[in-house]
């Protein structure tokens, strides 16, 4: 069997854990006898989950993987499919595998790094004036049982680089 599956998704808004999952599946009519007097058309058709694989797009290095993978496939036993975890390439010999083709680009594509800006830097909460360390302090005391107004809202996104050490003001920030 060859399937071609197309996927009209820019690499740039996908994030570097994005992997590609193939189900297997079979189909088969309802009942295994069939009885002559019963048209076919009245039997549905029922699908199975057989087996499954799956792998990262991005390798260990960022580099976006390329050209041919032959991977195990793992069988499944009831609906819940459990795919992500690590397993050998190959346990036995006569494990069913999958042959899967990507692209080959003539160049590499690259994961980019992310650098951390200036902004994300945290700040030290002493280095603010005393009102506005009273005021961040009231809001956060306040917690989430209150509704915040606007103003508190903006003043905690202003100077959210400033309350990195207090854990209690992360609800409050998000």
């Amino acid at each position: 069997m060859n399937f071609q599956a197309c996927f009209r998704i820019p690499f740039c808004v996908l994030p570097r854990e994005t992997r590609i999952f193939i189900l297997l599946y079979g189909t088969s009519l309802s009942g295994d006898v069939h009885p002559p007097n019963v048209p076919t058309e009245t039997q549905t058709l029922l699908e199975k989950q057989l087996a499954c694989a799956s792998f990262p797009l991005f390798d260990h290095e960022g580099l976006l993987r390329q050209g041919s993978l032959l991977l195990p496939l793992s069988a499944i036993n009831g609906k819940v499919v459990y795919p992500w975890g690590p397993r050998p390439l190959f346990e036995m010999e006569d494990d069913l595998v999958v042959l899967v083709t990507l692209p080959q680009l003539h160049y590499d594509v690259i994961f980019p790094c992310v650098n951390y800006g200036e902004n994300s830097l945290k700040r030290d909460f002493n280095s603010l004036d005393s009102d506005t360390q009273q005021n961040l302090l009231d809001i956060v005391e306040g917690g989430v049982t209150h509704s915040l107004t606007e103003d508190e809202k903006e003043a905690l996104w202003e100077k959210r680089h400033y309350l990195t050490h207090i854990p209690d003001a992360l609800p409050l920030v998000l």
